[in-house]
């Protein structure tokens, strides 16, 4: 990776996390804090998607074709072009559902699914982590800069993907918890969680 790049990738992480949309606080209406834990998390993931698309871009225009280089910003650039339309698109439902409403029971329907659709990401997290360090090392194997360079990239987002996603999930947990149904405990069986 050349000298620019290397300066370019803390740049962009600090951008998403000094961006004025990042800290902004949601208008909480009759919102639960996972509620607006998870619309600011959409909001760093739209950040996150937008600076890895613009440091994804310029990494492939500068590198050499078929390089390292050019295999991680072409997974970057795919990446947040992903991760910014999962983030837009939560935001654009989020603010449907609030100016339409909703009942009670829809309410604890949305957070049963969200709880399972954390921790299902979660899991798919960690393997993009492992299918990152295959690629890597598949590259090496191939001899493919491009494929080598693309391992990186994927581990690196997978990383990022399960650190926001334990969080969101851990929020929706502690939240179940406060509301009265307890979803982790450690019990004779071992640890359970409910979804």
């Amino acid at each position: 990776m050349n000298l620019a790049l290397r300066f370019l990738a803390p740049a962009c992480l600090v951008a998403v996390l000094l961006c004025p949309a990042a800290q902004a606080k949601p208008v909480a209406g009759d919102k639960t804090s996972s509620e607006i834990a998870t619309d600011v998390g959409m909001v760093v993931l739209s950040g996150w998607g937008g600076a890895s698309m613009v440091w994804g871009g310029v990494t492939l225009a500068t590198a050499a074709p078929e390089s390292w280089d050019a295999g991680f910003g072409r997974m970057n650039l795919i990446w947040g072009s992903v991760n910014l339309s999962i983030g837009l698109s939560a935001g654009v439902f989020s603010l449907i559902r609030a100016k339409r409403g909703w009942s009670e029971k829809d309410r604890l329907r949305y957070h049963a699914m969200k709880r399972t659709s954390l921790a299902v990401n979660l899991g798919l997290d960690f393997g993009y982590i492992a299918i990152g360090a295959l690629l890597t090392r598949l590259g090496e194997v191939e001899g493919r800069d491009d494929l080598a360079g693309m391992g990186p990239a994927l581990a690196l987002q997978g990383a990022v993907l399960a650190g926001l996603d334990a969080i969101l999930l851990a929020a929706h947990l502690i939240q179940d918890e406060r509301g009265g149904q307890q979803k982790v405990a450690l019990g004779a069986g071992g640890l359970v969680v409910r979804f």
